[in-house]
């Protein structure tokens, strides 16, 4: 009896020495396997609905919704704040606005709500590994393939674990794949240099001219709008209108601007007749050895006709180009956006200038502002003088210097006209409208004298600020979500058909190993014995077939 005992306890040896292997091999699974497998042994599940698993799996989840939240609202609390570069002396809710708190806060979250997915997924996979080595019976080294999957699924040995089992692998790869995100949803924060903020403020507009009515007596007084007028010619380009914006904008807010919508004079040229012959040009005031460079003239009123309207010719001497055209006074009604930066003047972009109505005035008795004032557009024209006499060219002081966006003069003095002469006079006008958000043109109205009010409107400031954006966050932590919970509800199925809430403990290992159908083949063992645990809740395993 003796002697059969020591036989039995020599031959055990091997099996001890297998099972120190074994023991080995699961000490070297990952933090998040290494957390699960921490946990206690769980009993049979028996008749009861929801177990201990399933609820931890559940928690899991609702840990990882839960960091998702907070994520979602720390990243809501600093969208659109400006970031803060310093750590030093600063207050508390500066020190969450630095740069590196802010990506580190986001990335712990992320990786919070990661590793919570991947432990579920985990616990779910070992749920079906049990279920997969129940179901069939499978060799020896198939199932160590699976062990190993389930620790490092990124090896060769997935391809005979899919033998064994196609779901456990799988769900391997998905926990592998959580720290996707922890790299896709920090992604959805960032600092913008151009990010826009929408706010109330008060900016001044132009009253409305067509309805201001102008003191005659009072404007005979003085140069009038003259000298405005002349800058707008000679530049080429409208007065900088005030800046209203400059007050609120700082080192975080970089930009600024709104729009206007106003009516105001403006001039409707037609096309313009073109000619490569001088003889086109219409009355000439110089003739014989000379010739007409510019020329405009007021075109009398009717009775039937009191638009008011200039004529306007050129001649070009270095492209032989003559053009002629005919513009009228009318209302248009502007579109304006006006843009702001810190340090440099504001800057218009007309949107839209559509004719309203053509103004209909006598010029002997202009009353509103728009007619008086689209007027002298007309006789400051109709002053300019440009032309060839002893062959020489003579121009008006105004246009000895630049002619502005009508033309521009060449090294020997002549000068090279606009080619087309209709855009280029309606910009004139447009420029002279568009200076009247300067607040230097003049109301001849001693009763109301300033031409600009105020006016309430949104501003939109662009500033350099954080910058959220939730559908990113929502995407990355959503599919990992929904991912995890299909796994759980997996793994839940896989309990219920188990009878048992299934572990990856060492002591788990061992109850499944120690019977003595293992026993009594362990001289026989090898990788490619087939194995099948028991349809029991202790799911012993057993040899279904040995080589001898």
């Amino acid at each position: 009896m003796n002697k059969r005992n020591s036989f039995r306890y020599r031959r055990s040896k091997p099996h001890i020495m297998r099972l120190r292997v074994v023991s080995l091999y699961f000490l070297t699974f990952n933090i998040q396997l290494i957390v699960f497998s921490a946990l206690p042994n769980l009993p049979s599940t028996g008749s009861r609905l929801l177990t201990g698993a399933h609820w931890k799996m559940a928690l899991f989840i609702i840990g990882a919704i839960c960091a998702m939240a907070f994520n979602h609202a720390f990243y809501k609390y600093v969208d659109g704040k400006a970031p803060n570069s310093s750590l030093r002396n600063s207050g508390s809710s500066k020190l969450l606005l630095n740069q590196t708190v802010v990506s580190e806060i986001g990335i712990a979250l992320a990786y919070a709500g990661q590793t919570l997915l991947a432990v579920a997924i985990a616990t779910a996979c070992h749920q079906m590994f049990w279920r997969a080595i129940r179901d069939r019976g499978n060799t020896i080294s198939g199932i160590d393939s699976v062990m190993t999957v389930q620790n490092s699924p990124f090896t060769l040995s997935i391809f005979s674990a899919l033998r064994v089992s196609v779901i456990v692998p799988f769900l391997a790869l998905l926990a592998a794949s959580t720290p996707l995100v922890s790299i896709f949803a920090p992604g959805s924060i960032k600092v913008a240099t151009d990010f826009n903020q929408v706010g109330n403020c008060t900016v001044f507009a132009p009253r409305d001219l067509s309805s201001l009515a102008v003191n005659i007596s009072f404007k005979g007084k003085g140069a009038g709008n003259n000298i405005p007028l002349q800058t707008v010619l000679a530049s080429g380009s409208y007065i900088p209108p005030i800046d209203v914006c400059g007050s609120s904008l700082s080192a975080s807010r970089s930009q600024c601007n709104y729009d206007l919508q106003f009516t105001g004079p403006g001039f409707d040229c037609g096309e313009a007749t073109t000619s490569n012959d001088y003889s086109s040009f219409v009355s000439p005031s110089v003739s014989g050895s000379g010739a007409m460079l510019l020329q405009a003239n007021l075109i009398p009123q009717t009775t039937d006709d009191l638009s008011l309207q200039v004529f306007v010719q050129t001649w070009d001497v270095k492209r032989s180009v003559y053009q002629g055209t005919n513009c009228t006074g009318v209302v248009r009604s502007y579109s304006v956006n006006v843009q702001s930066s810190e340090g440099n003047v504001p800057v218009l972009d007309v949107t839209d200038s559509s004719i309203v109505s053509t103004i209909q005035a006598n010029a002997s008795q202009l009353d509103s502002f728009s007619e008086n004032y689209v007027y002298d557009h007309m006789t400051l024209l109709s002053n300019l003088m440009a032309y060839i006499t002893g062959g020489s060219p003579q121009y008006s002081s105004i246009l000895s210097t630049t002619p502005g966006g009508i033309g521009s003069i060449q090294a020997d003095g002549n000068i090279t006209w606009n080619a087309n002469l209709s855009q280029a006079l309606e910009g004139f006008s447009r420029n002279a409208t568009l200076s009247v958000l300067s607040g230097q043109v003049l109301t001849f109205n001693p009763d109301v004298p300033n031409i600009l009010e105020n006016d309430t409107t949104s501003c939109t400031y662009t500033s350099t600020a954080y910058e959220y954006t939730p559908k990113r966050l929502f995407l990355a932590y959503g599919v990992g979500i929904f991912v995890a919970l299909l796994c759980v509800i997996c793994g839940a199925v896989a309990i219920w058909r188990n009878g048992v809430e299934e572990t990856m403990d060492f002591s788990r290992i061992l109850r499944a190993i120690l019977n003595d159908r293992m026993f009594n083949a362990v001289d026989n063992l090898d990788k490619d014995t087939v194995v099948k645990a028991d349809e029991t809740a202790e799911g012993a395993l057993a040899p279904l077939r040995h080589r001898f």
